[in-house]
């Protein structure tokens, strides 16, 4: 509610004090007659943030003794148009750096007093950017509207410049409104919203603390999508505020007495470990329906009390009993640790339409335990995936999953498992193609670094062995790639070689590794009908050199292993071309 009313009264203060005052435009060159110069500077139309012309001021090199320590533009008493800044909540102009790290001092003379005054020295990357002074906070002193009330001067200068540079400045102006337009805008945004947080005004013409430099948009459409950035950005920014606050709301509410909450997501859903809050599928209580010879998973979600870190934490399981007497043990049921990739800026994320970045669950890792939840993660999901034999009798099964932190209450999860009559298949109904390789197989194909059996499901080069493809065929393999083809692979041959030659090498590599004997051998098991060749992922049929080549690999495997009863297999792009359905050899 804080943050909602902090909002409004921000709104509220950009509506008070007088009409916005433009004290100078630099239109014409008899807007520089009240300034005092000792560096050449002139109104010039090369460029401008509003009209047609800004002031160009030129920064020599310094050389002492010959130019000058300080160069700068100033514009002292009368020459001011308004004076009294009291009524008005910002100073502010516009700048352009032609260069990279263009120095630029900032001066607001308060009185005839030189120390009276407000002093800001920035290194302004080349761009256009829009100053922002909040007039009581850095203009006045000490907050004191009153020392505003006569500004004897405003100065733009450098200090004994180490190279030669230009800086143009352009609408000049006292203003009520922060009418920001820039990317950056975001982190402005948020400060102010911070800022009244934590100190709400007390009097309509207090307002949050601003200095700062932003770029300026170069069109009306830039403007209003780099807003629409920031304002998402500050939108990611409170969503961020209000999940944290759902965590500390679930533990005072659902877990009294805890300094943590346990609670159990759905597979399917995305946990992130900072600014998740609690979603309203989470329960307490973990429950699956399973068929015998089925896993399922939900995630445990383990989170402390904001801010605070949780170490030691172990996990433990229970077996699982029925009333009619079944049991199935605490083996079968595994926990796992869910592991996070950053997902970087990239041009081809952006390609495929993925904006917002950053660490995402995604891996599953082994559960090492003890282990720690400390900030900045707010919280942990932990994969359970409950394996039921095949023989496992019908009925509700129930147990308990121990969460046991280091010099904590511990806290217990009920587990309800459901097991209906019915039984799942040994093998898919539908052929799944699982990659063939030096490090075997795996029907269970899971992204888990952990699992030693999986091994590289992109290793090609060494052929398959009948005795582990038997094996893996009684565990429910129904397809398997005697050899993945690359397609790049095939053109270093025939780059080296020619087409012909570089062919009858690949054909020739490739019944090496399958000569006479290994196919009987694999035939004796009844594997043949279950083995492709698989390769040239996603290749365009539009392309006459690689759709030459894809037919020639092919139509040869065919012929020499088609009478074995292998299939070969190839995907081709775009899928809307007749060419992509008309590879005869391709089944």
């Amino acid at each position: 509610m804080r943050l909602m009313c902090t909002v409004a009264v921000f709104a509220a203060l950009a509506s008070t004090g007088a009409a916005d005052a433009v004290l100078f435009g630099f239109e014409e060159q008899g807007e520089l007659s009240g300034f005092d110069v000792n560096t050449p500077a002139r109104v010039d139309a090369e460029w401008a943030s509003q009209g047609r012309c800004s002031l160009r001021i030129e920064f020599a090199q310094h050389v002492p003794g010959e130019t000058p320590d300080f160069p700068n533009a100033a514009c002292w008493r009368e020459g001011i148009p308004e004076r009294d800044w009291r009524g008005y909540r910002y100073y502010s102009f516009d700048v352009y750096a032609p260069e990279d790290d263009t120095y630029l001092g900032v001066i607001v003379q308060r009185s005839d007093e030189r120390r009276d005054r407000m002093d800001r020295r920035y290194s302004l990357p080349k761009g256009a950017y829009r100053m922002w002074f909040n007039i009581e906070n850095a203009v006045a002193e000490a907050g004191n509207l009153e020392t505003v009330a006569a500004i004897t001067e405003i100065e733009f200068f450098q200090s004994k410049p180490e190279r030669s540079s230009v800086v143009f400045i352009d609408n000049i102006r006292l203003t009520n409104g922060f009418d920001s337009q820039a990317p950056s805008s975001e982190a402005i945004w948020i400060e102010t919203l911070d800022e009244l947080a934590a100190h709400p005004p007390v009097h309509e013409a207090a307002g949050p603390g601003l200095d700062a430099a932003e770029p300026l948009a170069q069109s009306p459409a830039d403007a209003r999508r780099q807003r629409l950035d920031a304002l998402r950005a500050v939108a990611r920014g409170i969503d961020a505020r209000a999940a944290t606050e759902s965590l500390a709301l679930a533990i005072d509410t659902q877990f009294s007495g805890q300094s943590y909450g346990v609670l159990v997501a759905p597979i399917e859903e995305h946990v992130f470990f900072t600014g998740q809050g609690v979603a309203d599928s989470w329960e307490r209580t973990l429950e699956l329906d399973v068929l015998r010879g089925e896993a399922r998973s939900k995630q445990l979600v383990i989170f402390p009390a904001p801010g605070r870190p949780l170490a030691g934490i172990r996990l433990s399981a229970t077996d699982l009993r029925s009333e009619g007497g079944g049991v199935l043990g605490a083996e079968h049921v595994a926990l796992e640790m869910v592991g996070y990739v950053n997902l970087a800026d990239s041009a081809m994320h952006r390609f495929r339409g993925f904006t917002d970045f950053g660490w995402y669950p995604d891996p599953v890792l082994a559960l090492d335990q003890p282990f720690a939840i400390a900030p900045p993660r707010e919280l942990q999901p932990v994969l359970v995936t409950i394996r039921v034999p095949r023989d496992t009798p019908p009925g509700t099964y129930t147990g308990t999953i121990r969460v046991a932190p280091e010099q904590e209450a511990p806290y217990t999860v009920d587990v309800t498992l459901r097991v209906h009559g019915a039984t799942m298949p040994v093998a898919a109904r539908l052929p799944h193609l699982i990659h063939a390789g030096l490090e075997g197989f795996s029907p269970e194909f899971r992204l888990n670094p952990n699992n030693s059996e999986l091994g590289d499901i992109y290793r090609w080069g060494s052929p398959v062995e009948p005795e582990r493809i038997a094996k893996a065929v009684e565990d429910g393999m129904n397809r398997f790639n005697l050899y993945r083809i690359s397609q790049f692979n095939l053109a270093a041959r025939c780059g080296e070689h020619g087409e012909a030659e570089g062919m009858q090498g690949f054909l020739n590599h490739v019944c090496g590794m399958y000569p006479e004997p290994r196919m009987a051998a694999l035939a004796e098991r009844g594997l043949c009908d279950k083995a492709v060749f698989y390769g040239f992922d996603e290749v365009s049929v539009d392309d006459a050199t690689w759709r030459g080549r894809i037919e020639r690999a092919f139509g040869a495997l065919k012929e020499r292993y088609g009478p074995y009863g292998v299939k070969t297999a190839t995907t081709a792009r775009p899928w809307t071309s007749p060419g992509a359905w008309d590879l005869g050899h391709v089944e």
